[in-house]
């Protein structure tokens, strides 16, 4: 069942076997899964639609490069699969490597562990299969990126789910009427609460805009409100702890992570045919829609030192249709430690300290954006696929991706991170962390695939310990 809070009939204190806080895809796929066999109650802060006064909690401070925290965050049921754009990616198995040019890079577990997910996370984003290798979809025209030696190139897709994915809008009717799982809307988590030992969590205290209080107890809790709101309640709960929960380390808030994105100055892409499949979103014979890219193969980026990226070719919004299309780059980023999330003094309507993000690339960011656009412009010119408009360079500007991701970093040992390779929080027996928050490493790929593929294991895990009989 859904209820609001903001409705003084309906009780708010609880207790349950599962508590999850957020209803972005990774908390409504956690519940579903795990309703299946326990009870589960899921905390939202906001409504079913995006309301100033809710979405006033966003709001903070920026440093570093600019950043808008509200952009494209929303505290209503669904998250922000009401605004995303439907871009489906996956991760290279590269991206979960120990990379001696990466500091901080590696995953505690094989790539294989989140790919056997991968199919039935696409089947949640509306995406037929995991299938993403573009040799499946047709001529995609490589050559325009083949850099020097052809072996060193590979070309991807973005792929777009039919429907785009809408977790609030597609999943409402089946929650309104489930029994095992109970939804409350408008009910912000305003601290978590821990026992007297430290060990585990005991309850989750809950506040409304109305002033309604109320505890949440459970077996198990799993945090899934995102990159930033995740470690804002861990950072703010410090009446126990003054560094805030599962902060023994310093690793809360920090290791930042985005997909920045340059573009190349000074060279446009000249007509060719063959470039509708990289500037919009194409069609299969076979009814799927995708958009190429191309990047380096792991043996390329290894020799020449450099982050996992994809280029593609695109025109903004203030261009025509018919314009020259430009050369732009994503790329992952590296973990560093200075890019990072804290608290101010000012708190917002229900008493959360309100974020500071200082957002930074550091020197291996900066020597793969240069490398890499100054070999892609020198090739594109030298093919004669681009030509020559001004002075050429790398863009002024870093732009972000509107993925906040590495905030609560996976980790071996508790000394260098905030969970387990489990996803539970070191130190703290029934507390867990989904969602993008987690990863140790970024990839240059749209993170919701990636998301859900890590979801789902977590929830099979979790279903077995918590419900034996659950089947895995």
């Amino acid at each position: 069942m859904i209820y609001d809070a903001l409705d003084e009939s309906v009780a708010l204190d609880r207790s349950v076997d599962v508590a999850i806080v957020g209803s972005g895809p990774a908390g409504i796929t956690l519940a579903r899964a795990l309703g299946a066999h326990l009870d589960v109650l899921l905390i939202e802060a906001g409504g079913h639609h995006a309301s100033a006064a809710t979405d006033d909690s966003l709001s903070g401070a920026v440093s570093g490069l600019h950043y808008r925290l509200d952009e494209t965050r929303a505290r209503r049921f669904g998250g922000s699969t009401a605004l995303w754009a439907g871009y489906c990616a996956l991760f290279d198995p590269i991206d979960f490597d120990a990379r001696p040019w990466v500091a901080h890079s590696g995953w505690p577990f094989a790539a294989s562990e989140v790919m056997e997910h991968y199919a039935a996370a696409a089947k949640l984003l509306h995406v037929d299969d995991a299938l993403f290798d573009a040799s499946a979809f047709g001529e995609t025209g490589a050559p325009f990126l083949s850099y020097d030696e052809a072996a060193d190139s590979c070309v991807s897709l973005w792929r777009f789910g039919e429907p785009k994915a809408d977790f609030g809008t597609e999943n409402r009717q089946f929650l309104e009427r489930a029994r095992s799982i109970d939804v409350l809307t408008n009910a912000c988590v305003t601290e978590i609460i821990v026992t007297d030992d430290g060990k585990a969590v005991s309850r989750l205290h809950v506040r409304t805009l109305a002033g309604r209080c109320a505890s949440v107890r459970a077996r198990c809790f799993l945090l899934a409100a995102g990159g930033i709101e995740t470690p804002r309640l861990m950072l703010a709960s410090r009446n126990q702890c003054v560094d805030g929960i599962g902060n023994a380390y310093g690793h809360v808030g920090r290791w930042f992570m985005e997909h920045p994105h340059v573009s190349i100055d000074g060279i446009e892409m000249a007509a060719n045919p063959e470039l509708a499949k990289w500037t919009g979103i194409a069609q299969h014979a076979d009814g799927r829609h995708f958009t190429c890219c191309a990047g380096l193969r792991p043996d390329a980026q290894a020799r020449l030192g450099v982050l996992n990226f994809r280029a593609h070719f695109y025109r903004s919004p203030a261009m025509t249709a018919d314009a020259p299309p430009r050369v732009g780059l994503f790329f992952e980023q590296a973990p560093s430690a200075a890019s990072r999330l804290t608290l101010l003094h000012e708190t917002d309507a229900l008493g959360l300290p309100r974020v500071r993000l200082n957002w930074n690339v550091c020197e291996t960011d900066r020597r793969s954006h240069c490398l890499i656009g100054e070999m892609l412009a020198k090739h594109l010119l030298d093919n004669g696929t681009a030509i020559r408009t001004g002075p050429r360079g790398l863009s002024g500007e870093i732009l972000y991706s509107n993925h906040q991701l590495g905030t609560t970093r996976m980790s071996v040992l508790a000394r260098d991170g905030v969970v387990d390779e489990n996803c539970r929080v070191h130190g703290i027996d029934n507390l867990y962390i989904a969602g993008g928050s987690v990863f140790p490493t970024v990839s240059w790929a749209n993170p919701t695939m990636t998301v859900l593929a890590l979801t789902l294991r977590l929830a099979q895990r979790l279903g077995r310990e918590l419900a034996p009989h659950m089947a895995a």
